[in-house]
């Protein structure tokens, strides 16, 4: 990790240390946290005169709170920039402190170029960043620089700290959640030595309704998609990994009238900062929510509506940096840009054939597409993975994984560190594959075993600690 703090030249490592910027105009870390800012050009946010007696427009400086980030997780943390009165332009990071991001520290796009062309105060501006730190790390802190054009053409600068921090793992036993769709029950499962599952049971079997899909938030909140409500539980982590689970309140919005619209066939979930993106299978489209106290769900609205040209009946959804991919079961794949106002848009992407892609999930640099398949195929699943390209879209798509009598009606995949877990409804199981590092097999999916039944209907899977 870089710990020279002397320099102010303005170097990323391309991928593994990039700053991202959103096109539109909000400014976002996502993943630092930092302690405090460290005040622009001219005293910390005063409004000195401009040319000519004219009063100066200005940026807010930044306040960042402190994060905390965990080994082996991503931290999203949103910092925005907003100008105090009028409008200001170009906006942009000049240089860090250290000159290259520290190690954990990833995004998508390249600094130094505008950010955004005109900040106001009903406008803001957004950098994303992830903080994924792969050691324990001490507290520490880094500098981000800016500068940007007042209203009367004259450069102003800026700065801003960031804190940050990397602690272990907890310490105690991880679990995989199964959710059986048939059976409106989760099961808990003990992750031992070797990746295995042990020790299941059901810890709910109450309160769902043809649940399709489970994920964590973070390590003590998941949220249950629940097809038949139409609703979504959120299930707060209690002693020894139980879930209690209760309604999140999520809805598609309000009527005219002011009346809730309900869901329509929730089918998965995905989150990015405090905003949650639910599938509707039933209707085409995408809701989102923010999350709120105890992991309610509120201020619903439609983030998107799919057409017949990018695909119908959404069933699976990721979110990696700016982007949330989007598994239909027409056959199409959608890279979203996600926007200022967190709303998507969506267009096709990847290269690959999809027969049925039922759940999507990123893995690293590469995303892994579950294949139902067909009734009239036997269900004959298949999985395969596609490159994230530095602009978000999805390339060199193959196969992972070729279908097996183990592998029948998958339908999501999940991953901890270098272990792979494949629900199959069609024969109520969970598979566990390895990720190949080798050169000539990197991504595949390799020695596989599967559970052999236990969990009816398995639908979806999520790892909580």
């Amino acid at each position: 990790m870089a710990k020279s703090r002397n320099s102010n030249h303005f170097s990323f490592k391309r991928k593994a240390s990039m700053l991202a910027v959103s096109s539109a105009c909000i400014l976002a870390l996502s993943a630092c946290g930092g302690g405090g800012g460290g005040g622009d050009d001219d005293g910390g946010g005063t409004n000195p005169p401009g040319g000519g007696g004219t009063t100066a427009n200005r940026i807010v400086n930044p306040q960042v709170a402190s994060v905390t980030g965990v080994v082996g997780q991503q931290t999203p943390v949103s910092i925005t920039f907003s100008a105090n009165t009028g409008n200001v332009t170009d906006l942009r990071i000049t240089s860090t402190v250290p000159a290259t991001l520290p190690a954990g520290w990833t995004s998508s796009a390249t600094p130094g170029a505008t950010m955004c062309a005109t900040v106001t105060t009903g406008a803001t501006c957004r950098l994303t960043l992830t903080y994924a730190p792969t050691a324990v790390t001490p507290s520490s802190t880094m500098t981000i620089n800016y500068s940007y054009k007042d209203n009367t053409g004259a450069t102003r600068t800026g700065s801003f700290n960031v804190t940050y921090q990397a602690q272990a793992q907890p310490a105690g036993p991880t679990y995989a959640y199964v959710t059986n769709r048939t059976e409106n029950s989760i099961q808990k499962c003990t992750i031992v030595a070797g990746g295995a599952l042990s020790d299941c049971s059901n810890t709910v079997t109450t309160g769902l309704s043809t649940p399709s899909s489970i994920k964590f938030a973070n390590n003590t909140t998941a949220y249950v998609t629940n097809a038949g409500g139409p609703s979504v539980s959120v299930c707060q982590v209690g002693t020894a990994g139980a879930l209690t689970c209760t309604n999140s309140g999520a809805n598609a919005g309000t009527n005219g009238q002011g009346a809730a619209i309900p869901l329509s066939t929730p089918a998965d979930i995905a989150f990015r900062n405090t905003t949650a993106y639910i599938l509707n299978a039933g209707n085409n489209t995408v809701t989102k929510c923010t999350i709120g106290n105890n992991g309610a769900l509120g201020s619903c609205t439609e983030a998107a509506a799919l057409n017949a040209t990018q695909g119908s009946i959404p069933l699976g959804i990721a979110i990696s940096g700016t982007n949330a991919y989007i598994a239909t079961q027409s056959g199409a794949i959608l890279r979203c840009a996600i926007g200022q106002d967190e709303n998507l848009t969506c267009a096709p992407t990847g290269n690959g054939t999809f027969s049925n892609p039922y759940g999507i999930t990123v893995n690293g640099t590469r995303a892994y597409i579950v294949n139902e398949s067909t009734e009239a195929a036997g269900y004959a699943s298949t999985i395969t993975t596609c490159t994230i390209a530095d602009g978000g879209t999805l390339g060199g798509c193959g196969p992972a994984l070729a279908n097996s009598a183990a592998l029948s009606r998958a339908n999501r995949i999940v991953f901890r560190g270098n272990d792979a877990y494949i629900t199959t409804r069609g024969n109520n199981s969970v598979m566990k594959c390895t990720v190949s590092t080798d050169a000539a097999t990197a991504g595949t999916l390799t020695g596989c075993s599967s559970s052999n039944g236990g969990f009816p209907t398995a639908t979806g899977i999520a790892i909580g600690q």
